[in-house]
C-alpha cells in the first residue's frame, strides 16, 4: 500500500463487500436450512407437483437470502422452472400481488393488466393447474404477513394453490412470526394443506464472525482487518438478537469513517502493526451505535408511553415528511388494537405525550395557533433505540417485529 488512493480504494471495496445487497452475496453457514429449502424445491420440480414452505425467523436471520439464492440456483440448472420474487410489503392490497404475479408470469406490462381481480385469478389458475405442463413456478412471497386480513381469503387461496389437483405452483412464504400459519390460517392444518415449516434461528456469535470474515476475504487476504475487531462485533450483535444486517451495517460505517480519516489526513501508508480496521475502531463505532442511546429512557417509560414511542416510528408522515399529532394518535390506536390493549382517551394521550417530551425524547409544536391535530412532532431517537429499549417486552414483540421489517436494504 504505497498510494493514498489505494488505501481509499480498499476502504471502498470493503464497504461494498459489507453491503446489504444480496445480488452477489453467498449464503454462509446456513447449510441445514439451505438443504431443506433445496429438498422441497427439487422434489417439487422432479415430481412436477406443487409444494408449500413457510420460512420464519427474526429479522436479519438469512430468510430471504437463503430462499432466493437456492431457488435461483435450481432455476439456473433447470429449464423447467420460473422463479418469481415479490415483497408483499410493497403492495397496498392482494390485487396488487396478483397483478405482480401475472406481470412476472406473462411478461405483460402492469399498465396493460386492466381486467378484474377475478379474471386475473382465473388466468393464473389456468396456468398453475395445467396437468399437461411440466413447467413449474416457484413463487417467493416475502413479508407475506402483510396479506393478513379480516377473512384471509386471499392468503388462504395462495397457500392452497400448491395443493390443488395438477398444480405446478410451489409457494415459499417468508415472514417473522413463527405462528402465522396456526394463528391466521388454521384451516390449512385441518385439511392436510399445512406448509412445511423452516424456522431460521438468530445467528450465533461464531456464525456472525464467519460471515464478516468471509466478506473481508472476498476483498483481501492480507492482514488489514484485526480479527479481534470482527469477533467483538459478532459478540455484541449476538446479544442484540443476532441480526446480521446490523453487523454488516456497523462494519460498513467503520470503513466509511476510516476512508474519510485517511483522505482528511492525506494518509498514504499503514504504519507497522496498524490495521485498516482495528479493535479500537470497532469499539468506538459500537459505542456510537449502542452506547449513548436513548434506549434506557425508552425502557423506563410507562407502557402507553412506550406504545406512543413505537407508533411515532411507524406512523405515516405528511407530504412534507414530518409527523403530526393526528398521525401518531391514529397509529397508536391501531397498535393498541394489535396487542389487545385498551387505549387511553385523547386527553390522556396528550398528557402521556407531554410526559415523553419532558423526558427529551421528542418535542411537540406548542404554537397555539396551529390546530392540535396538525401540530408537528419531532423525534430525537431512532428505530434501534426503540427496539433495544423494548425487546424484553413480549407483549410488544409483534409491533417491534413490524418495526424491524421496515429495515433498510435486503436481508442476509
Amino acid at each position: 500500500m504505497e498510494m493514498n488512493s489505494t488505501l481509499s480504494e480498499l476502504c471502498s471495496a470493503l464497504q461494498d463487500s459489507f453491503s446489504l445487497d444480496t445480488k452477489d452475496t453467498d449464503v454462509v453457514d446456513r447449510e441445514s436450512e439451505v438443504n431443506l429449502i433445496q429438498s422441497v424445491l427439487s422434489k417439487s420440480l422432479k415430481a412436477s407437483t406443487g409444494s408449500a414452505l413457510y420460512v420464519c425467523g427474526l429479522p436479519g436471520t438469512g430468510k430471504t437470502l437463503s430462499v432466493l439464492k437456492t431457488a435461483l440456483k435450481i432455476q439456473a440448472t433447470s429449464k423447467r422452472c420460473d422463479v418469481i420474487y415479490i415483497n408483499c410489503m410493497r403492495h397496498k392490497d392482494a390485487r396488487d400481488i396478483y397483478v405482480d404475479i401475472y406481470h412476472n408470469l406473462k411478461k405483460v406490462k402492469k399498465s396493460q393488466i386492466n381486467f378484474s381481480t377475478g379474471e386475473i385469478i382465473n388466468q393464473l389458475e389456468k396456468t398453475f393447474f395445467n396437468a399437461e405442463s411440466k413447467r413449474m413456478m416457484f413463487c417467493i412471497l416475502d413479508e407475506v404477513d402483510h396479506m393478513v386480513s379480516r377473512t384471509n381469503k386471499d392468503l388462504y387461496r395462495i397457500f392452497e394453490w400448491p395443493f390443488e389437483e395438477g398444480s405446478r405452483f410451489t409457494l415459499i412464504g417468508i415472514a417473522n412470526a413463527l405462528d402465522l400459519i396456526q394463528k391466521h390460517l388454521p384451516r390449512l392444518s385441518s385439511c392436510g394443506r399445512e406448509p412445511k415449516l423452516l424456522h431460521m434461528k438468530p445467528y450465533t456469535q461464531d456464525q456472525i464472525y464467519i460471515i464478516l470474515k468471509d466478506r473481508v476475504e472476498k476483498v483481501t487476504t492480507e492482514d488489514f482487518v484485526q480479527d479481534e475487531a470482527l469477533r467483538y462485533c459478532a459478540k455484541l450483535i449476538e446479544v442484540k438478537r443476532g441480526d446480521i444486517r446490523k453487523a454488516l451495517d456497523i462494519c460498513r460505517q467503520v470503513m466509511a469513517r476510516k476512508q474519510l480519516e485517511f483522505q482528511r489526513h492525506g494518509k498514504e501508508d499503514l504504519e507497522v502493526d496498524e490495521y485498516l480496521l482495528s479493535l479500537d475502531d470497532m469499539m468506538d463505532m459500537m459505542d456510537d451505535v449502542f452506547g449513548e442511546s436513548n434506549s434506557p429512557k425508552i425502557k423506563s417509560l410507562p407502557l402507553h408511553a412506550q406504545l406512543i414511542v413505537i407508533s411515532s416510528q411507524t406512523a405515516s408522515p405528511t407530504a412534507l415528511n414530518y409527523l403530526t399529532f393526528a398521525a401518531v394518535y391514529k397509529e397508536y390506536l391501531s397498535n393498541c388494537s394489535l396487542v389487545y390493549l385498551d387505549p387511553v382517551n385523547r386527553n390522556e394521550f396528550f398528557d402521556v405525550l407531554s410526559s415523553i417530551t419532558s423526558s427529551g425524547l421528542m418535542s411537540l409544536d406548542t404554537n397555539e395557533k396551529v390546530e392540535e391535530n396538525k401540530r408537528r412532532i419531532t423525534l430525537v431517537f431512532n428505530k434501534d433505540d426503540v427496539v433495544f429499549g423494548l425487546e424484553h417486552l413480549k407483549m410488544l414483540r409483534p409491533l417491534l417485529d413490524q418495526l424491524e421489517s421496515t429495515n433498510i436494504g435486503g436481508e442476509q
